[in-house]
């Protein structure tokens, strides 16, 4: 069972205001038409991408049967919804559904992982001993630790359970190119809004991001309205 964020404000906001004033609705009408909208986009537009779905779409999915096109101009109007370079995404989707988004994605890499393995036909045949010309691809754990003491680690923000971390990476055994993915990847989500957010507080524990396979996550990145909370960040994790 999937949930969402419901904030208590919204009922005198004025931006539901000028909902109900564009399409002459109550705002009991309006609240209600908005908490069908965000269930639907749970299910369909899990991102809050909606450049698939075409206005009758958007406006079947609040149950609106009047003119389409004029109730989805309405939620621009309202900020409801974003249009930038003409594709809609839902206002502030991640900071209310991000998590609930990262535990699915989660959830079904999980099941494809068991998926593969269940599926993969067991080899009759012994191991083939490296030879002296035919390096092992998997990194030696020296230099494994290396990589995790003196690169991973002084870049991750959120210094917690630090042997756990090491023992995660321990057992993933990255490749050099994976390991460059990772300090990229750590980059971009230390600069996100996700990360940014409320001081850095929502930042994962590096084991657990490693464990999710954090690196493939997509981050929004932050705007210039989140100077502060990069200030906080950077004295939370400083």
């Amino acid at each position: 069972m999937a949930w969402i964020e419901s904030h208590q404000s919204l009922r005198k906001h004025p931006k539901l205001a000028r909902l109900c004033n564009d399409l002459k609705i109550t705002p009991f009408d309006a609240i209600g038409r908005l908490h069908v909208f965000w269930w639907w986009c749970i299910d369909y537009a899990p991102t809050g991408r909606l450049d698939k779905f075409d206005a009758l779409q958007l406006a079947d999915a609040a149950e609106w049967k009047d003119d389409p096109e004029q109730f989805v101009q309405a939620l621009v109007n309202a900020n409801f919804l974003d249009c930038v370079d003409g594709v809609l995404s839902v206002h502030d989707w991640l900071d209310f559904c991000g998590e609930l988004v990262k535990q699915r994605c989660r959830r079904l890499k999980e099941k494809r992982r068991t998926l593969r393995h269940v599926l993969q036909p067991k080899s009759r045949h012994p191991t083939q001993p490296t030879g002296p010309n035919q390096p092992n691809p998997t990194q030696p754990t020296n230099q494994l630790l290396t990589w995790f003491e003196q690169r991973f680690w002084p870049a991750y923000p959120r210094k917690k359970s630090k042997g756990q971390a090491k023992r995660i990476l321990l057992a993933m055994k990255p490749t050099e190119p994976l390991q460059d993915r990772i300090l990229d990847a750590l980059e971009r989500a230390k600069t996100s809004a996700d990360w940014l957010r409320e001081g850095g507080q929502y930042i994962p524990h590096p084991a657990t991001w490693l464990r999710a396979e954090g690196w493939e996550d997509e981050h929004r990145a932050a705007g210039t309205s989140s100077d502060e909370q990069r200030k906080k960040f950077l004295e939370v994790t400083a």
